[in-house]
């Protein structure tokens, strides 16, 4: 009998072991529809996004982001890049390949879907385009200081809240040398409700959507259609704190405008520093 005991309390010691965890888990974000959020992750979201057409990344963002990156005087050793730079939510890693190729850079392309690097691997190829996935607990496959640089394009607004935004920057200021760059595109102030960067950000009849609330983008694609995801509205405000809570200084925010399009619809390029060591402040020394 007491053996038939002892092996009923071993099943269920195993049992239990098996069971998933009942730990709570962080709920699935929602979009402005009361619907679960856009899944990056999903192959038809990948294969839909590779048919964007990008001439206003070819003309105006990328531009901009090798402006801010790139080595102001490139020594070009052969066999030896002038610089690492990490494109955290490359997408199909197009400036990646930019950047690789043309400014004799070394580019680690980070993104969270398999389909989305498999499709950019069949477009943009180079021996110094670097693909990877972070692991399950979002940390990057890089050394602390490995790189030299960092760009981010339209990712931190589709995080659901400024803890995710915190995390990835954090993440990013990890393996970043003391001294970096951190250049990051955004929607922002004038954009919502408009077309920027061949995105329509929300609805140009609806009120301004209040801070971390999110709406619907859509990605205008080179077939005539569009993709809508679900964005989040962050204030210039939140962002610069994100940065300076991960350990960067904001350093400058400008507009990018369209060509031909005036100044009614800009994206905002964000310009940041790590900052090395972390600046510790006692409250009691504040006068």
């Amino acid at each position: 009998m007491s053996a038939l005991y002892a092996s009923s309390n071993a099943a269920g010691r195993r049992a239990d072991a098996a069971r998933p965890s009942r730990l709570p888990r962080d709920p699935v974000p929602l979009g402005a529809d009361g619907c679960p959020a856009t899944r990056w992750t999903d192959p038809r979201t990948a294969a839909a996004y590779a048919l964007r057409g990008g001439s206003y990344d070819r003309t105006v963002a990328w531009p901009a982001l090798v402006a801010a990156v790139a080595p102001g005087e490139p020594r070009r050793v052969s066999g030896r890049p002038d610089g690492e730079v990490l494109d955290l939510g490359c997408g199909l890693a197009g400036i990646g390949h930019l950047l690789a190729n043309e400014h004799w850079l070394r580019v680690h392309a980070v993104d969270i879907s398999p389909t989305m690097h498999r499709l950019g691997a069949e477009r943009y190829r180079d021996a110094w385009l670097v693909r990877s996935l972070p692991d399950r607990g979002g940390r990057l496959q890089l050394r602390r200081g490995q790189c030299t640089a960092a760009i981010i394009q339209l990712l931190l607004t589709h995080l659901s809240h400024p803890c995710l935004i915190v995390g990835a920057l954090s993440e990013a200021r990890r393996v970043l040398r003391p001294g970096s760059t951190l250049a990051a595109i955004e929607p922002g102030p004038g954009t919502y409700g408009h077309v920027a960067g061949e995105v329509q950000w929300g609805v140009s009849n609806s009120d301004s959507p209040e801070d971390g609330s999110p709406y619907v983008a859509r990605y205008l694609l080179g077939d005539g259609t569009d993709l809508p995801v679900t964005a989040w509205h962050y204030s210039p405000d939140t962002l610069a704190e994100c940065l300076h809570t991960a350990g960067f200084q904001l350093d400058e925010i400008s507009p990018l405008y369209s060509p031909g399009e005036g100044k009614s619809a800009p994206l905002w390029l964000y310009r940041a520093t790590v900052v090395t060591p972390y600046v510790t402040v006692s409250y009691d020394t504040v006068t």
